[in-house]
């Protein structure tokens, strides 16, 4: 269905302006005679311009969802046709990652067929992580939540799809955590405690959306255990001090780094060399 481009309530402030414009205009006229009559000229003139604006930035801001949409809906039935689940997938919005994250990923790891795969938040990724693993024969996903419910939720997913196999979910409470003299909300470090390679790490936890650096100690902490040639996805970069303090990260561990494409939900690919 095509978006509307008028809505009511735009319609209803145009209306209003047009009607607060003419009395103006006869309030004007009546007290200032020809003088009145050009002031209210310039005065339509002005509010002419300001609506013409109005529609302009409209139409790009309809233009670019337009095209977010087309590019999301195209990752979408990329997901469907390379995984060809036999049940829907998750919805992919809010905390989830994005699709096109999605699709990175699941390329990644159809050409990598890692044997540890590490994801911090379960969730869609999860479900796409085991669904690729089980098609190429090897690995596992490990994924840590901090909640409970969506731990369960997400190996219901797994359940459903008949992937569970492939895939474990690790409930890890957020615990204050010291690192490089900062205090950190993070997972029980004990849930990864037993994780000493790790070939692909997604990091998309804890949640943090006052503050995204406090997933740092996820680079930390696990980044010393990635293979050589291994890959760490960073996602939510599109936030400046976390992207930064990722890249100074990367810098410093001597990871390759890869940006997500124009256009797409910020996300950060960083490879570790071979």
């Amino acid at each position: 269905m095509p978006r509307r481009f008028v809505t009511l309530p735009w319609l209803a402030a145009l209306l209003a302006l047009v009607l607060l414009w003419a009395l103006a205009a006869l309030w004007l006229a009546g007290r200032y005679g020809p003088a009145g009559v050009i002031l209210a000229a310039a005065a339509a003139l002005f509010i002419l311009l300001v609506l013409a604006l109005e529609a302009v930035l409209r139409l790009v801001d309809l233009s670019r969802r337009d095209v977010s949409d087309q590019r999301q809906l195209h990752e979408l039935l990329s997901l469907h046709a390379t995984l060809r689940p036999e049940m829907p997938l998750p919805v992919m919005r809010e905390y989830a990652i994005s699709p096109g994250l999605g699709v990175w990923y699941l390329r990644l790891l159809l050409a990598a067929a890692p044997k540890t795969v590490v994801e911090l938040g379960s969730g869609a990724s999860t479900l796409i992580a085991a669904l690729a693993l089980r098609r190429v024969g090897g690995g596992k996903v490990i994924a840590l939540d901090h909640e409970p419910k969506y731990a369960e939720e997400t190996r219901g997913w797994l359940e459903e799809h008949g992937v569970a196999e492939w895939a474990e979910v690790r409930v890890a409470p957020l615990k204050p955590m010291e690192l490089a003299g900062r205090t950190f909300r993070w997972y029980d470090h004990e849930a990864v405690a037993d994780l000493e390679s790790i070939d692909v790490l997604l990091i998309d936890g804890p949640p943090s959306p006052e503050e995204r650096t406090r997933r740092l100690p996820g680079l930390e902490l696990l980044g010393p255990r990635i293979t050589p040639g291994g890959v760490i996805l960073v996602d939510d970069t599109h936030r400046k001090v976390w992207r930064e303090a990722v890249l100074r990260w990367a810098e410093k561990q001597g990871f390759e780094v890869e940006s997500s494409p124009a256009g797409v939900k910020a996300y950060l690919v960083l490879r570790r060399p071979a």
